[in-house]
């Protein structure tokens, strides 16, 4: 990591399925897997027993290194609840929409600029468990250029008759200050705040799994140390690079992402890294291929930023191709 960072690998032994009603399907996480966060959100799809935040409009911007490459098809996501409850939404729409923008403006329509409606159900059911992701599953895919970051526009009215606590989750220590701001409007039965044109909020954005097929991703997870932060000295980042059983990858890392993102001949996807080669490795049967890159216990890390990127061999195509990148900042 141009001369400031050696980073310890070790075998991780963490497995996830990436196989969802027979077919593939491959995750990106924003900003990462843990279930261990404190902090909270009601807007985007929770609510409260007594019915505040019922109605709500939320916008969430995705920055475009964090997507894969052109063609990935998003098909679902998934949040955390922090604790176990079924809400019924009166009406849930959800639309996806490609922007430049690094920032969401207020008025909600100048976010979507050409936005495509990938859910609209009304009675629908969402079972959410504080164990797990709960997973809901778009209508129609929306088809990613790989270029653009991406904005999730969020429209949910809950049934009065299932009001209930839930709290959804919004990262924790230490908190993310470089992640665009999400920004939202709420109100209580009635409000009309899912139909609203302009934002009352900005505040942490919701952490969320998005779901893709056809498509090579990387995503990672850190959890809490006894320090109260993640990514704390001495601990172990878990990463999955998710693509076909039996496909070679390696991971590279860097403290920064490339100015200008390189395009290597072949190859479809953004190389955004340097990327001095970590380690090596072969997907499993699962689609995962795991392992853990270990913090070192050298107090000079602390605030360092490290970036990820995977490349790949698809082992069915026969082609190269260079997953999203994640990143974060080392803690005490």
């Amino acid at each position: 990591m141009r001369g400031q960072l050696a980073l310890g690998c070790c075998t991780a032994l963490l497995l996830h399925s990436a196989s969802l009603v027979g077919q593939q399907i491959v995750r990106t996480s924003h900003p990462q897997d843990s279930l261990q966060n404190s902090n909270g959100n009601l807007a985007p799809l929770g609510a409260q027993a007594t019915g505040q935040a019922a109605e709500a409009r939320t916008q969430i911007l995705i920055r475009a290194s964090e997507l894969p490459g052109p063609g990935a098809q998003l098909i679902g996501l998934e949040v955390h609840a922090q604790s176990d409850v079924t809400l019924i939404y009166s009406s849930l729409q959800i639309r996806v929409a490609p922007t430049q923008n690094t920032t969401l403006s207020p008025t909600f329509a100048a976010n979507l600029a050409s936005p495509q409606l990938v859910l609209s159900q009304g009675a629908l059911p969402v079972t959410y468990a504080q164990s797990s992701w709960t997973t809901i599953l778009f209508g129609a895919p929306y088809v990613h250029n790989g270029q653009s970051s991406l904005v999730l526009d969020v429209q949910k009215i809950v049934d009065p008759a299932t009001f209930a606590l839930a709290v959804m989750d919004v990262p924790s220590q230490p908190t993310r200050p470089d992640l665009p701001r999400m920004i939202y409007a709420f109100g209580g039965p009635g409000s009309g705040a899912s139909l609203s044109s302009s934002a009352l909020v900005a505040a942490d954005p919701l952490c969320v799994r998005l779901l893709w097929r056809s498509a090579s991703t990387m995503r990672h997870r850190s959890d809490v140390a006894a320090s109260g932060n993640h990514y704390a000295l001495g601990t172990i980042v878990n990463l999955f690079v998710e693509a076909t059983p039996g496909s070679s990858f390696f991971v590279g890392y860097d403290d920064a992402l490339l100015g200008v993102p390189v395009v290597v001949p072949g190859v479809p996807d953004f190389l955004r890294i340097t990327a001095p080669i970590a380690t090596i490795g072969t997907v499993d049967a699962t689609g995962i291929g795991a392992l853990g890159v270990l913090i070192p216990l050298n107090p000079f890390l602390v605030g360092l930023r490290v970036v990820y990127q995977a490349g790949v061999f698809d082992v069915g195509t026969g082609s190269g191709r260079w997953t999203n990148t994640h990143e974060h900042r080392v803690s005490p």
